[in-house]
């Protein structure tokens, strides 16, 4: 897949998790949701282009469904990047 198809699929994925996690609320959304390389939380491998972790913690996300989502949103990048 192209670094630009990763991204685009990056973007979406985060946008889904920023929008149901009340993420206008976050402590922290530096970046959110559009900005993949730029977001808080996310840690990337540049030479590969690729999210490699997301860290949310004490970032004012609340709910079980939220934390749920973070862990479903690192698995849908890794298996579609």
């Amino acid at each position: 897949m192209a670094i630009a198809a990763q991204q685009d699929t990056a973007v979406s994925v985060f946008g889904k998790l920023f929008t149901s996690c009340n993420g206008s609320n976050w402590r922290n959304n530096e970046g959110w949701p559009t900005a993949v390389q730029r977001m808080f939380g996310v840690t990337m491998d540049d030479a590969a282009a690729t999210v490699v972790n997301l860290d949310l913690t004490n970032n004012n996300v609340i709910g079980q469904s939220c934390l749920r989502s973070c862990s479903c949103v690192m698995c849908q990048l890794l298996l579609r990047l």
